[in-house]
């Protein structure tokens, strides 16, 4: 008896039907016993119900797919009914709530450390002076990166870096040395007076050289890393918009896109610290991987959408394909312009269902990863004088940083002598210059709600909205 009761519960339009079959046979008789006419509108009002209940178990349902990328399949001549709606809800309920629980480590581990410098000032703000506290907290933000390592903020972008020794100080000390040599032939007369004998002079020369070698591994041992630490000079490694220097007010859109660069170029650096441990003391330049930042390039644009990227971009031409060189440029902050080297972008929907098959385009890279409605891509190019022998440390470090991935790897000889003329020890190892393409991926599940108006019409996430005048800029 529980058995039958249960199947009749699981298919309760099917013995419906036949009660309504049943009953429309008593009508038919009752019908025909009173007049054919009244037989006949009989006869149809139960066609009528059959045909109806005869869809009611040919409906064609959208069933979860095996393959995960695939759209939902079709399954027909399924019969509503309670179970089959409840089994229905069953299944995509689980496969929501697999997906959110899926998505939330992603999603933490994208946006953590990721934080805008003044609170509030995006994705709009009616107080001007966050705007203009932006621009110094924003030079701020790259200057903090060359600090050491702090316990009290692990996680925070450090790579202790400075520059090499200063050549005047180097040579006022060689110059001590000079002075302070007593050749005994003299009677103990300064090595800078008298006629000196060769000996003399190669005993001088080599106790300059031995103080240079002191002088330089000390100060390679008090660092992690060799960088230009001036954000003013042609040297700063980092990307540093114009108008975190300009007088006026910024442009959202430059805020935003700034706050995008600038964590793109954080990540870039947590993943230097890991690989060049930067949180133990007893490691320095001579040890680490990474021996000097030179640049880090962000290209502009999202790949995909008004970009290539940086596939195809020597290192030489980084420069060009920005706008600009190293340090401060000037060029202004969202930059969209075309893309990497001139390369026209591809059409890619960046809008619609985040349920369709993602787009790819191998022209980007290997990965084949272009913005889309679920993240944004941006590439970026990082130049580093490195040891080739641990190049496959920096490479790992560079994957546990927020699914950073090296797309492509160009590497130069250095001449470490020459290098040393210039005040940079290297250590034993076999020192190359690498230029890195790096990719980068930004999930709009939380990027979306910093962006200005502009940027989500840009990126086909909102409608068009009125640009912000030119005039705030104030260049």
């Amino acid at each position: 008896m529980k058995n039958a009761l249960a199947w009749i519960k699981s298919n309760l339009v099917t013995v419906l039907s036949a009660v309504l079959i049943l009953a429309s046979i008593g009508v038919i008789a009752w019908a025909v016993s009173h007049g054919g006419a009244s037989a006949q509108e009989a006869s149809a009002e139960v066609s009528k119900m059959v045909k109806t209940l005869d869809g009611y178990g040919n409906v064609s349902v959208p069933f979860p797919p095996a393959d995960v990328d695939a759209p939902p399949e079709d399954i027909t001549g399924v019969t509503i009914n309670p179970a089959t709606l409840k089994h229905l809800g069953e299944v995509y309920g689980k496969m929501s709530s697999e997906y959110t629980e899926t998505f939330k480590p992603f999603l933490r581990v994208n946006s953590e450390g990721h934080y805008l410098l003044v609170p509030g000032v995006l994705p709009t703000t009616e107080a001007n002076h966050l705007r203009h506290e932006a621009r110094t907290a924003y030079r701020g933000a790259f200057e903090q990166m060359f600090e050491p390592y702090e316990e009290s903020q692990p996680d925070a972008p450090r790579l202790n870096a400075a520059g090499p020794l200063n050549p005047e100080e180097l040579q006022q000390e060689l110059a001590r040395v000079e002075e302070g040599y007593r050749p005994s032939t003299y009677n103990n007369t300064g090595g800078s007076g008298g006629n000196l004998s060769e000996s003399d002079r190669k005993a001088i020369q080599g106790q300059k050289a031995e103080r240079a070698e002191e002088m330089l591994i000390e100060r390679a041992r008090q660092y992690h890393l060799y960088a230009d630490t001036n954000i003013l000079s042609p040297g700063f490694p980092f990307q540093v918009e114009g108008w975190s220097l300009a007088t006026g007010l910024p442009l959202f859109k430059q805020i935003w896109e700034g706050h995008l660069e600038l964590w793109v170029q954080q990540d870039i650096v947590r993943a230097i610290g890991i690989a060049n441990q930067v949180d133990q003391p007893d490691r320095s330049v001579i040890e680490a991987p990474v021996k000097r930042l030179i640049s880090i390039d962000v290209i502009p644009g999202y790949v995909g959408l008004d970009t290539m990227g940086g596939m195809g971009v020597a290192g030489s031409d980084k420069a060009s394909a920005r706008g600009g060189g190293a340090g401060v440029y000037a060029g202004g902050g969202a930059s969209f312009a075309g893309g990497a080297a001139g390369a026209a972008a591809t059409a890619v929907m960046s809008t619609g269902s985040p349920d369709a098959p993602l787009s790819v385009d191998y022209n980007t890279g290997p990965s084949a990863r272009t913005s889309n409605v679920i993240y944004d891509v941006k590439h970026a190019r990082m130049v580093a004088i490195v040891d080739y022998q641990q190049l496959p440390k920096l490479f790992d470090a560079i994957s546990e940083v927020n699914f950073m991935t090296v797309l492509d790897c160009q590497i130069k000889d250095v001449d470490e002598y020459e290098a040393l003329l210039e005040g940079y020890v290297y250590g034993s190892g076999d020192a190359v210059r690498v230029d890195m393409l790096i990719e980068t991926i930004w999930l709009r599940e939380w990027t979306s709600q910093l962006m200005p108006d502009n940027v989500k019409t840009q990126l086909g996430i909102a409608a068009p909205v009125a640009e912000e005048p030119e005039e705030d800029a104030n260049f």
